[in-house]
C-alpha cells in the first residue's frame, strides 16, 4: 500500500493505492459465463481510492479480467463479443462513454519531457513533490510515447530500471531485465499509434518505512502512479493481434 494525503492540510481524505493479489474458485455463474468449478491463478489487481471518513468514496480499479476469463476456460473473444453486443442492445457505447477521458488525455499530451534529477526522498505525508511527478512523467513518456523500435525508446527502459527489474503484466506475465521489459514493451507498441499519456496522481512515501519513524537515508522510495494512455490500434501485434 502506497498512500498520501489529498488536500489541504484541514482536509482528512487521503489516497490509498493497492496492489492486490487474489485467488478463487468460480462456484457460480458470473457475468462471463456459467460456473466452471476451476480454481483461478493468482490474478492481479490495481486500485488507487480515496478515502474520507473511513470510507472509500472514488475508486480507480484495473483488474486482469481477460486473464481471469482465460483461465477459467472462456473465450476472451467470445465473451468481449458477447458483452459488446449486450451493450449494444441495451444503447449504452463503451467508446462513447469514454470519448471525454480519450480527449483529455490528448490534449494533456505532450511532446518532449524534460529530463529531471535523480528522484528523492518524498515527505512521510506521502505527497510527490514536482520532482517526483516529474520523474513519472519522463519515464512514462519515455517508455511509451516514442516509437517502439527507437533507440530513445530502449533508452528509457536502461535508464529508468535496474537492469535486474522483474515486471508483473496483464496477462499474468512476468518478466526479467530491461532486455525482456523492451521486448514485451516493443510487441505492444508496434500494434499502436498516435499514443498520448497523462499522468494523473502521484503518490510517494520511503521505502518500508512506518509512521514515526525517519526516511531511511539510501533515500528509496515507493511510489504508485495513477497514468492513462490513448492510443489507436492500428498494427499487426503479437500482443494485439491483426
Amino acid at each position: 500500500v502506497v498512500w498520501s494525503r489529498d488536500g489541504s492540510n484541514n482536509d482528512m481524505s487521503y489516497y490509498s493505492s493497492h496492489l492486490i493479489t487474489s485467488r478463487m474458485t468460480n462456484d457460480g455463474d458470473s457475468e462471463w459465463g456459467p460456473a466452471t468449478n476451476i480454481r483461478a491463478t493468482r490474478i492481479r489487481t490495481i486500485a488507487d481510492c480515496v478515502c474520507r471518513d473511513n470510507k472509500i468514496v472514488e475508486e480507480w480499479l484495473m483488474r486482469d479480467n481477460a486473464f481471469l476469463v482465460e483461465t477459467l476456460g472462456f473465450s476472451v473473444e467470445v465473451v468481449a463479443k458477447s458483452q459488446a453486443k449486450a451493450d449494444f442492445e441495451r444503447g449504452w457505447s463503451l467508446v462513447e462513454f469514454l470519448e471525454p477521458e480519450r480527449n483529455r488525455v490528448k490534449k494533456n499530451r505532450k511532446d518532449v519531457y524534460p529530463l529531471c534529477d535523480p528522484i528523492r526522498v518524498c515527505g512521510t505525508d506521502g505527497a510527490a513533490d514536482a520532482n517526483t511527478t516529474s520523474f513519472a512523467q519522463v519515464l512514462l513518456g519515455y517508455l511509451w510515447q516514442t516509437p517502439y523500435d527507437s533507440s530513445s525508446s530502449r533508452l528509457g527502459v536502461s535508464v529508468f530500471y535496474d537492469t535486474r527489474v522483474t515486471a508483473h503484466l496483464p496477462h499474468g506475465r512476468d518478466v526479467y531485465g530491461t532486455l525482456e521489459l523492451t521486448e514485451f514493451l516493443s510487441m505492444y507498441k508496434m500494434g499502436l499509434s498516435e499514443i498520448a499519456i497523462s499522468v494523473d496522481h502521484v503518490a510517494c512515501i520511503p521505502y518500508l518505512w512506518e509512521p514515526g519513524s525517519s526516511p531511511r537515508e539510501n533515500g528509496a522510495v515507493d511510489l504508485a502512479v495513477r497514468w492513462t494512455m490513448t492510443a489507436k490500434h492500428t498494427g499487426d501485434s503479437d500482443l494485439l493481434g491483426p
